[in-house]
């Protein structure tokens, strides 16, 4: 079950808290599942890994091309706990591998926040990685502006 979002989780800045998040304010406070203070390395380790559970005969590189794209394209951006921010996407796949969703939906995961949370547009993603994760990746990014 998900807490519901309190006033500390949400970014704000003098725009309020929708804006404060698509213009770059990375203050939040939500951890990533299990992520602590584990390394890039090591939670896209974890992340591969739970995708050969449920997925055996998957071709990793689209996930470790994606891995590659969110941390370039969240650069320096940390969490309020000083994680880097790329962190939350990484541990998003996670938890999809480990509910069986299939390698498009797990490089989705992963490139979730970057047309809202970076200089890289939606377009960039499809580019690299086709309609059908682009076509996910712009159907979260949608659904974000529900729980605001």
């Amino acid at each position: 079950m998900v807490a519901p979002r309190t006033p500390t989780d949400t970014p704000t800045d003098d725009r309020g808290p929708a804006r404060a998040r698509r213009a770059g304010g990375k203050a939040l406070t939500r951890g990533s599942r299990n992520a602590g203070s584990a390394s890039i390395e090591t939670l896209t380790a974890r992340l591969l890994a739970a995708t050969k559970v449920h997925n055996p005969q998957a071709d990793l590189s689209a996930i470790e091309r994606a891995v590659e794209m969110a941390v370039q394209a969240h650069g320096p951006q940390v969490r309020a706990s000083g994680e880097p921010y790329v962190t939350h996407p990484i541990a998003t796949a996670e938890i999809l591998a480990e509910l069986g969703m299939d390698p498009i939906a797990i490089v989705a995961g992963v490139l979730h926040d970057v047309p809202e949370d970076t200089e890289y547009a939606l377009a960039d993603i499809e580019e690299r990685f086709g309609q059908e994760v682009a076509h996910l990746v712009d159907g979260v990014t949608k659904l974000s502006k529900f729980s605001t």
